[in-house]
């Protein structure tokens, strides 16, 4: 077997480029389309290790960009690394000249290298910006961004701006000590000699804290690692020093979850359990004894022998990083060259840089396979949206055009609000829920209304209480200088009458209950108007403005003033009715026996009782005082006057029960007529139309209708569109992944 001349073999890489190209075109048109967009979830590696396990140098070498490392904590906050190679399309030949030329360009097919480091600016304070931005670093789109390029374009940046660059990132966002942060850093590389792979270093693991670390360290760098690797996409990248004993490699740990302990309920397990995508590499090989070393690399594989195949790699960097990474390559293929024939004895088992790549890419190719269908459907549930977007803006049109537009929708409009006074009686009657969020039709919403204000607010006061009557006689023969009282003649009935039902009871509620009923009446209509002119804010707000001042808020007042008339006619009602004057003519006269000199008289037989009142035991339940004076014809004066009382007691009862059912009746109408039947009236009759300069300027209408706001804004949705389009196609034009053995052509 001979030692390969590549870091992957030439399929492999123009496979992956074309499923990165395509995932990338995707989130592409996907990052265009708004925030409130998700991206495509595509695969990644994630690096984890102990501290100082060699992260930092085995990422380096896999993407050929020399990346920060030393012995002490080096990696502080996620450094993500987009590593992809670029074609020319002008020209060249392989799988560039190969590829269908029809399309157009994806942010790969391009021959201009690229080096920028970013984060967000949400990562930084503002005491930060300042230095950050003295060392060359830029605002755009929301991050803090550097161009590692040098001023005469020269390729590739030197080491060492690369690796400040990082310094600087890593200090803004994690503090010039030795913090941990999770911010993530973006590293986008783009050139002809870098893979396409998505690589994630993050901090290392740590036992304990250091001097000048917080104590939380340990448990910050487990937590971030834990939420990256949580991701059943991402492939898991397990770095360990050959110098340590593998049996205690705390990575794996993390990844397969806590052994299980004797009489202890089992933990729960990691996130790739069964190590299913979980590749592991031993570093720093070269510096162990070459007699010691067939006998170290037994006993790791021997500590990681798992229940399920385990890939396992093997990489040396004889020389460290004094050599450029071609001088790298090659040592450590001398160095492992004594070891092949220990490699066929151990199927599985990885050696050098060039297999490891090989094998990631194969691994990222495999899983990009498998959950091509699921990205499919994810871009093709953004297509659709977009095209209902699409379908809902503006088009141009003529300021005639407007103004007809404008007259069609208003025909709805009028269409929509008779269908609310044709269902007047009907419990049937909905509206889109998408804007007025109710199940309930505005007829049942205004019963419901008036039944909650006329049984829980605006009651009958309990006058047959004996207590309760003692207590407002006492108060009114107070208030107007009496002493004890031994009944309540009529006067001070309708005191107590207005005191006690017409001002505490209904003057107090009817006002809320107005107030009620027209917030909801005014929630249908805006409701209706929301509809009927979706997506043309302006002219929405113009109409539903029209119609609160023209329309709804002198109707509303209209209602108050009927309201407060309607008040004043039950007062007057209760003072002139027939039920009344006839019993001032049977009480003051017969009951209450008044003659000229004032002295009482027992009442005869044969007194004519009110018609009006000659039901009142049978609906009240009550005891009729004019019988049971007549029952007592020898009774003393004590008892007489009793029965009086007990009489205005029952009396006023009747007549506060006949008009709380005559509100109860006159007030649902009354806002029935003058919130729901003139509203609608006046507002399908056109009258904001000619009252109203905007909504009859067609100049106004369609500069709403149509503005240059509005046309640029469908043609970039337009432009996305197609772009999301294009995107599906080259999902769709991926061909299967063969699935490869990582040493098939080594």
């Amino acid at each position: 077997m001979t030692a390969p001349t590549s870091l992957a073999d030439e399929a492999s890489v123009g496979h992956l480029r074309r499923m990165l190209t395509g995932c990338l075109d995707a989130n592409k048109a996907l990052e265009n389309l708004g925030e409130s967009r998700e991206k495509l979830s595509t695969p990644r590696i994630v690096v984890v290790g102990d501290q100082s396990f060699g992260k930092s140098t085995v990422i380096s070498r896999v993407t050929n960009i020399r990346l920060p490392s030393s012995t002490g904590i080096c990696t502080r906050a996620p450094l993500r690394i987009a590593s992809r190679t670029i074609i020319d399309r002008r020209g060249g030949s392989g799988d560039s000249a190969k590829s269908d030329s029809k399309t157009k360009a994806s942010p790969l097919d391009v021959d201009t290298e690229m080096a920028q480091l970013s984060f967000a600016e949400s990562h930084i304070s503002a005491a930060n910006v300042t230095n950050l931005m003295a060392h060359g670093w830029q605002r755009a789109s929301g991050r803090y961004v550097k161009n590692l390029l040098p001023a005469n374009g020269q390729w590739p940046p030197a080491p060492a701006v690369v690796q400040a660059a990082v310094q600087e990132a890593t200090t803004a966002v994690a503090g010039p000590t030795t913090g941990v942060v999770d911010a993530e850093l973006l590293l986008d590389w783009r050139s002809k000699s870098t893979p396409n792979l998505d690589v994630i270093d993050l901090p290392g693991l740590v036992l304990r804290a250091g001097p000048d670390q917080d104590h939380d360290v340990p448990e910050k760098i487990e937590s971030m690692v834990k939420r990256y690797i949580e991701d059943k996409k991402t492939i898991i990248m397990c770095v360990f020093n050959a110098h340590i004993d593998a049996a205690n490699f705390r990575a794996i740990e993390l990844v397969k979850g806590k052994k299980a302990i004797a009489g202890a309920p089992p933990p729960p397990p990691g996130p790739d359990p069964k190590l299913e995508r979980t590749l592991v590499v031993i570093t720093k090989l070269d510096q162990i004894s070459s007699l010691d070393l067939k006998k170290t690399i037994e006993g790791h594989l021997v500590d990681l022998k798992s229940d399920n195949p385990l890939a396992v790699s093997l990489v040396a960097s004889p020389g460290g990083e004094a050599l450029d990474f071609n001088a790298q390559l090659e040592a450590e293929q001398n160095f492992f060259r004594d070891l092949r024939p220990f490699q066929t004895q151990n199927p599985g088992l990885l050696m050098g840089m060039p297999e490891l790549v090989h094998k990631l890419t194969s691994l990222l190719a495999d899983t990009i396979s498998a959950d091509l269908p699921a990205l499919k459907s994810q871009l093709k549930q953004h297509l659709y949206r977009a095209e209902e977007e699409l379908s809902e803006m503006v088009k141009e049109m003529s300021a005639d055009e407007a103004r007809h537009k404008f007259a069609a929708m208003q025909t709805v409009l009028n269409n929509s609000l008779k269908n609310v006074l044709h269902n007047l009686n009907s419990e049937a009657l909905r509206y889109n829920e998408k804007h007025l969020k109710k199940e309930a039709t505005i007829w049942s919403q205004l019963h419901a209304i008036f039944d909650k204000y006329f049984t829980e607010f605006i009651t009958v006061p309990n006058y047959m209480d004996d207590a309760n009557w003692a207590r407002l006689a006492k108060a009114h023969a107070q208030t107007n200088g009496y002493g004890n009282m031994d009944y309540i003649d009529m006067e001070a009935q309708k005191s107590i009458f207005f005191s006690e039902f017409l001002n505490a009871k209904v003057d107090r509620n009817l006002h809320d209950l107005i107030k009620d009923a027209f917030n909801c009446v005014e929630k249908v209509y805006h409701g209706i108007i929301a509809d009927v002119f979706h997506g043309y804010t302006e002219i929405q707000e113009e109409v539903r403005r029209v119609i609160d001042t023209q329309v709804l808020g002198p109707q509303k007042e209209k209602l108050k003033n009927f309201m407060a008339q309607t008040f004043q006619a039950q007062y007057d009602l209760y003072n002139w009715s027939d039920t009344y004057q006839s019993a001032v003519w049977q009480y003051a006269m017969n009951v209450h026996g008044m003659s000229e000199d004032g002295r009482m008289k027992m009442p005869g037989n044969g007194i004519r009782k009110p018609a009006a009142t000659s039901d009142v035991p049978l609906i009240f339940n009550g005891k009729n005082a004019i019988d049971k004076a007549k029952e007592s014809v020898s009774a003393s004066k004590d008892m007489l006057n009793t029965c009086k009382l007990r009489e205005s007691q029952f009396s006023l009862q009747v007549h506060n029960t006949l008009i709380h059912s005559a509100l109860r009746d006159q007030v649902p109408k009354a806002i029935r007529y003058f919130l729901v039947r003139e509203v609608i009236e006046k507002a399908t009759n056109h009258i904001f139309m000619y009252d109203n300069p905007h909504l009859h300027d067609k100049k106004w209408l369609h500069e709403r209708f149509v503005n240059k706001e509005a046309l640029d804004k469908r043609k970039k949705r337009q432009a996305e569109l197609e772009a999301l389009t294009e995107a599906l196609a080259k999902l769709e034009s991926i061909p299967a992944f063969p699935r490869m053995d990582p040493l098939d052509g080594l």
